[in-house]
């Protein structure tokens, strides 16, 4: 089934829902492997062996992202700005993304312990934030479509 105007091909759908998912997850992983499973030595704190793979997950999982992202922007992303449909919504989910984008460049790239502590914190906290403001774009997108003049686009 073709999609109308900018909803999303059931394959970009797929798609970002996947790549979001294993973001999320990986997330998940590296905060619950971070904040609770730190190993005790004699000498030192240090962190699990697993939380680096969390965050190779991770890495991986935003490049496949970002590819997404990019392949969304023509088709759905400015069309539906043109038509000033589902604006707010689409614009707060913009906004969350690019900010988890920023931070993620930041915590990578910083050597800056106390900026990390403070980038990291806001992180983790858009990032477990944004299932949720994806989903109510979504449902709010679907209402838009069914009941005004976007989808003729």
């Amino acid at each position: 089934m073709k999609p109308k105007g900018f909803e999303l091909s059931i394959v970009m759908q797929r798609l970002v829902y996947t790549s979001l998912g294993l973001l999320l997850l990986s997330g998940c992983a590296w905060l619950v492997l971070h904040y609770f499973f730190m190993q005790e030595t004699d000498f030192a704190t240090i962190p699990s062996q697993y939380e680096a793979i969390s965050l190779q997950v991770h890495g991986a999982a935003v490049q496949i992202f970002l590819i997404v992202l990019g392949s969304i922007f023509p088709t759905h992303i400015i069309r539906a700005i043109k038509a000033r449909c589902n604006l707010t919504s689409g614009i707060i989910v913009l906004t969350f993304i690019f900010a988890l984008i920023i931070s993620g460049y930041v915590l990578y790239y910083s050597n800056n312990e106390s900026l990390r502590a403070m980038v990291s914190t806001t992180h983790w906290a858009l990032g477990l934030v944004i299932p949720f403001v994806m989903f109510f774009h979504i449902v709010k997108g679907k209402k838009v479509i069914a009941n005004c003049n976007c989808a003729k686009l």
